[in-house]
């Protein structure tokens, strides 16, 4: 996905970025016009359109700054997870999670409808993410014997975020009457444990018991 560079931006620039992806993943982009958000953002039309000469300038600047972000924040969990592959993938799951979260769905169906091409690049980025963050979790997970080798890493990541997204929806959650905390536990207990090995499962039993345990208590001075 050929998207603007968004590191090293001017402040008023990161300014434009950082309120435009605000208003944008909250509320979609169709309704809106540059100059309504320039006035949103007390920006000057002129400061604007200097640094965003259209709104789907603005709106490839947007995304290529969310996707960047999402990537580092993935590579940064599989670093700190290498060599715990059930860990990480839970923690990979997680932080996915974090990062949809942040965008309504009519933000993309704005996407979709208005700018197929884009969204068609937005969705390979996408791909792209999910192969190299989760696909390279579940290979090591493979390798280590803790997950199923018969099925294809690439299409496990896929079924495990596609039920995240659908399920992680408000009213999804509200139907379920469930917190969103409970929500992700369950479905991470039923869609991870699926993959695993029996050594991996024993590895993310421990893993839950660690987490449940309570944090020892600091003795009295």
């Amino acid at each position: 996905m050929k998207t603007p560079v968004t590191t090293n931006l001017t402040p008023a620039a990161g300014r434009i970025l950082a309120g435009a992806r605000l208003h944008f993943f909250a509320h979609g982009w169709r309704s809106v016009s540059m100059d309504a958000l320039a006035k949103e953002l007390g920006v000057s039309k002129k400061t604007f359109y200097v640094y965003f000469p259209t709104k789907l300038a603005l709106i490839e600047a947007v995304l290529a700054s969310k996707l960047d972000e999402v990537d580092a924040d993935l590579a940064r969990i599989r670093l700190e997870h290498s060599g715990n592959p059930v860990r990480g993938l839970n923690e990979l799951m997680a932080g996915w999670r974090r990062h949809i979260s942040e965008v309504r769905p009519s933000f993309l169906r704005d996407l979709q409808r208005e700018t197929p091409e884009l969204f068609k690049r937005f969705s390979a980025r996408r791909r792209q993410l999910v192969n190299r963050h989760f696909g390279g979790m579940i290979e090591e997970g493979r390798a280590a014997g803790a997950m199923r080798g018969d099925l294809p890493p690439g299409f496990v990541a896929e079924v495990l975020l596609a039920a995240a997204d659908a399920m992680g929806r408000p009213e999804k959650i509200e139907e379920l009457q469930l917190t969103p905390r409970e929500l992700f536990s369950h479905l991470t207990s039923v869609l991870i444990e699926g993959v695993l090995t029996d050594k991996g499962r024993r590895r993310w039993a421990s893993c839950k018991a660690r987490r449940k345990s309570p944090p020892p208590s600091k003795a009295k001075s």
